[in-house]
């Protein structure tokens, strides 16, 4: 008998909170409507119903998820009141399946909760990041990065590729792009690989603990180590991106290029826009990292390239174009913990 007293009890308990709530939220509607008596039709209504958003219901621990629903379901009734959930269904049913069990009909669930559904239409990384970058209303005079930012599609074509190579959520793009801009907008000190700079900021959050090997400059250049994963399998782990990369291919590397043997060739290349690879450049960017200074000497392979092409000029294929910015990388800031305080300063600031 007293646990059917208290049952009741707290029943009663909480329809009488739920009808407090309902009158709670009526007076809020009416509050508004004589602030807008201006918007009444002729019977004295406002002609459009009152929006309750609930955002990202999906982000919030399973059970506060839950017990959301099962406690607006009861006021979903309010005269001139309409309630929108924004979420990420697929995960809210994630989410759901894990107070229920996984064998749970969550979309059936739901569909106990919502009256009509709408999906938003995606866009693509590119365009939100053009998007956001004309919103936030950016300046990049004086940064010392490279490439240089001569205007907002150098950092648009990078921040696509490297996001678009982890399959960033728009989110998680967004922070990266804030980050990189808070972290180089104050920077002084040597010019900045900026390609590798964002790749770390979109590292460290896809993967922490291989963040942590290349910022440490644990992880090897190439992949002979017996036991350890290798800069180039961490590439090859994400997908290939191409982009477009000013690069000085003729007054950075010179008139002349010049062999082992001193002989000289002309150097056959201009500056100008080329089409590079984001694994290339970054896998460039890594073992420069690990040299011992500011190398002024061309390489065997881009010797070898200026060779061929100074005796009959041709098309360049996507890795030979990124083998003509060797030289401006051999140029950049080398310190591994110059990029790793810049990554964690801003990480930790948000």
């Amino acid at each position: 008998m007293g646990n059917n007293a208290t049952l009741c009890s707290n029943h009663r308990e909480r329809y009488e909170s739920i009808q407090y709530l309902k009158k709670e939220i009526r007076q809020w509607v009416e509050a508004a409507v004589s602030a807008n008596l201006d918007q009444l039709d002729d019977k004295g209504r406002l002609d459009y119903p009152a929006f309750i958003l609930i955002d990202e219901l999906d982000r919030c621990r399973p059970s506060y998820a839950v017990e959301m629903l099962e406690t607006i379901k009861h006021i979903f009734d309010i005269s001139g009141v309409v309630f929108v959930l924004a979420t990420d269904t697929e995960q809210l049913q994630h989410a759901i399946k894990v107070i229920y069990g996984e064998g749970f009909d969550a979309e059936s669930y739901l569909g106990r909760f919502f009256h009509r559904r709408f999906t938003l239409g995606s866009i693509s990384r590119r365009e939100f990041i053009q998007q956001t970058i004309a919103d936030k209303e950016l300046h990049f005079e004086h940064v010392k990065v490279w490439p240089e930012i001569t205007d907002t599609q150098v950092l648009v074509n990078i921040l696509t590729a490297v996001s678009d190579h982890f399959l960033l959520s728009l989110r998680t793009t967004e922070q990266v792009l804030d980050r990189t801009f808070a972290s180089i907008v104050n920077y002084q000190g040597c010019t900045l690989n900026l390609i590798f700079l964002v790749y770390l900021f979109s590292l460290c959050e896809k993967n922490n603990e291989d963040y942590r090997a290349v910022a440490d400059g644990k992880m090897p250049t190439t992949d002979n180590h017996p036991k350890l994963k290798g800069f180039n399998t961490l590439m090859n782990e994400y997908g290939e991106q191409y982009f477009q990369c000013f690069i000085k291919a003729g007054s950075a590397i010179g008139s002349y290029v010049e062999d082992v043997d001193y002989e000289r060739y002309l150097n056959p290349f201009r500056d100008g826009e080329y089409m590079v690879s984001l694994k290339n450049v970054l896998l460039m960017s890594y073992e420069n990292l690990f040299k011992p200074g500011s190398d002024d000497e061309c390489s065997y392979r881009l010797i070898t390239l200026a060779k061929d092409c100074a005796k009959r000029m041709r098309n360049l294929t996507v890795e030979e174009n990124t083998i003509l910015a060797e030289k401006e990388l051999s140029q950049l800031e080398r310190r591994l913990a110059t990029y790793k305080n810049l990554v964690e300063l801003a990480v930790h600031l948000d």
